[in-house]
C-alpha cells in the first residue's frame, strides 16, 4: 500500500532520499522576516483553500514556520512529523507553544498545503492493542522543491523558544508538564535570557575545512549561514534547559549550535574569530558516585578494564552510561543491545544475547563494588541535575564577564586565552558540591 502510494506520487530518486522511519518534529523555534520567504508564503497563502476570515496573522505565521521546517526536511532527506490529534495540542501547557500551535490552525494550514499539491502526506496511526503510535509525516513534492530550496540559512531567524525552562515527564512520551513559577524558576529563566543575549551577539564559525562525512554535511546544510575561503559562519539557535518530572532531576542545557554540531567539527570551532579549546570532566558521573560515598575513584574506570584497547574502552563506557541510567538489569541489557545493533562495537561480542552482554557487564560491576548499589537504580537523571547545576554556575561566571562560552552537558568550549581560567572554575564548582577534586581534560 505504501509502495503503491509512492509510485503514484514520487519517483525512484525520491525513494532513495526519503525514508518513512526518519522524521524531524515541527519546530516552533524558527521563523523568517526575509522578503523572499514572506513573498513565497503570501503566494501560497493566496492559493490555499482555507478559512481566511479568522486568525489570519496567526495562520500566516504558522505557514512561514512550516515552510522552513519543510525546507529543512527536504535538505536532509527527512519527513516533518506533526500531530493530527486534538488532545495532543490541548494537553500541551500554554507556556510551551506559540499562539498558532493549535489543532485547528496547524492542521488547517498543513491540510491546505497537502490538498493544493505542495506536499505528500502519510497519515499517522495508533495501534489500540499496544498503544504504539506514529504522527503524520509530510514532505514537499518534487515540483515544489525549486521554490522552497531557495530559502537559504541567512533567511532563517532563530527565535526564543516559547519557554526556556522546560519540565518534561519521564518515559518515551516526554510529555511537557505545567508547573508553578517560583523565585528559583524565574531566576533560572532570567539567567538563560542573559546567556542567550550574549550568545546572539557572538560570532560562531568553523574554519573552512573539507567536509566528507554525512553528519557534517547535513549539519552545514541546516546551519551554515555564510561561507568564505577561510570560514563558515553559523546560525545560533537559542538554548534552553530541560528538567525531568521535577526540578531535582535533569536540568541540562539543550539546542545550542554546539549540541547540534558533530564532534568532528567542534575542534574547528571559532568564537568571535578566535580559536577555541574544549575542556570536559573526565568520568564525571562515575566520579560523582564515588564521591557520594566519600571516596575517590581508583585509577581510570575505563582504561583499567580495557587494557589499552580503545574499542573495548568505548564498550565499557557505554555499559557505564547504561548502568547508571537503567532501572533494572533487564532494561540495562536491552539498552546495551539496542546501542550495539548498528555499532561496530558489536564485533567485540560473540553475539548480542544476554549471556554475551552479561560477561562484559559483570566485569564492569565487579570492578566497582563500592558503587555497585547505584547501578540499575535510575540515578543517572539525578546526576544530570548535579552536573547541570555545576554547568549553570560555570556559564554564569563567564557570562557576567561577557566572555562567550558554549556547553555540551559536562563539556565547555571557550577561546583558548581563557583555558586556564575555565579549568580553574570547573574544578572549583565541582569541589563546591562534592568536596573532592575533579579531573578536567
Amino acid at each position: 500500500m505504501v509502495a503503491n502510494y509512492f509510485k503514484k506520487h514520487t519517483n525512484i530518486k525520491m525513494l532513495e532520499r526519503f525514508d518513512l522511519q526518519r522524521a524531524i518534529s515541527f519546530s516552533q523555534k524558527i521563523s523568517s522576516d526575509h522578503e523572499y520567504v514572506l513573498n513565497l508564503s503570501e503566494q501560497i497563502w493566496q492559493r490555499l483553500d482555507i478559512d481566511k476570515t479568522k486568525k489570519v496573522q496567526l495562520k500566516k505565521e504558522c505557514l512561514v514556520t512550516t515552510l522552513i521546517n519543510l525546507r529543512n526536511g527536504w535538505l536532509t532527506g527527512t519527513y516533518m512529523r506533526y500531530s493530527r490529534t486534538p488532545n495532543y495540542y490541548n494537553d500541551i501547557p500554554r507556556r510551551y507553544k506559540r499562539e498558532y500551535f493549535t489543532y485547528n490552525l496547524m492542521c488547517g494550514v498543513l491540510t491546505g498545503l497537502n490538498e493544493n499539491g505542495y506536499t505528500i502526506e502519510f497519515k499517522g496511526f495508533k495501534n489500540p492493542r499496544d498503544n504504539f503510535a506514529q504522527q503524520t509525516k509530510i514532505r514537499i513534492t518534487d515540483s515544489f522543491n525549486q521554490d522552497i530550496t531557495q530559502i537559504t540559512n541567512d533567511m532563517i531567524k532563530d527565535i526564543e523558544p516559547p519557554e526556556l525552562i522546560v519540565l518534561r515527564g519521564r518515559g518515551k512520551s516526554g510529555i511537557r508538564l505545567e508547573y508553578k513559577d517560583t523565585s528559583e524558576t524565574k531566576r533560572l529563566r532570567n539567567e538563560l535570557r542573559e546567556y542567550n543575549e550574549l550568545r546572539q551577539s557572538t560570532d560562531i564559525t568553523i574554519n573552512n575545512t573539507l567536509v566528507s562525512d554525512k553528519k557534517s554535511e547535513s549539519f552545514l546544510k541546516l546551519f551554515a549561514v555564510k561561507k568564505t575561503e577561510t570560514e563558515i559562519q553559523l546560525r545560533s539557535p537559542y538554548i534552553y534547559r530541560v528538567f525531568n518530572q521535577d526540578f531535582n532531576m535533569g536540568g541540562r542545557f539543550y539546542n545550542g549550535i554546539e549540541s547540534n554540531m558533530p564532534k568532528a567539527l567542534r575542534k574547528n570551532l571559532y568564537i568571535n574569530g578566535k580559536q577555541t579549546v574544549e575542556l570536559d570532566y573526565s568520568g564525571l558521573h562515575i566520579r560523582m558516585l564515588y564521591n557520594l560515598e566519600s571516596i575517590n575513584p581508583p585509577g581510570n574506570c575505563y582504561d583499567d578494564l580495557a587494557n589499552g584497547n580503545p574499542e573495548l574502552r568505548k564498550l565499557y563506557k557505554l555499559i557505564a552510561l547504561v548502568s547508571i541510567n537503567a532501572g533494572s538489569e533487564k532494561k540495562a541489557f536491552m539498552a546495551i543491545r539496542h546501542s550495539l545493533i548498528n555499532s561496530d562495537l558489536k564485533t567485540l561480542l560473540p553475539d548480542l544475547t544476554d549471556k554475551s552482554i552479561k560477561y562484559f557487564y559483570d566485569n564492569w560491576v565487579n570492578t566497582h563494588p563500592k558503587i555497585s548499589k547505584y547501578f540499575n537504580s535510575d540515578i543517572g537523571i539525578k546526576l544530570q541535575n548535579y552536573d547541570s547545576k555545576i554547568s549553570s554556575r560555570i556559564i554564569k561566571h563567564f557570562t557576567k564577564k561577557t566572555i562567550p562560552i558554549l556547553v555540551v552537558h559536562d563539556s565547555f568550549i571557550i577561546n583558548k586565552e581563557y583555558k586556564d581560567e575555565l579549568e580553574k572554575i570547573m574544578k572549583r564548582e565541582y569541589k563546591f558540591d562534592f568536596g573532592f577534586e575533579a579531573e578536567v581534560n
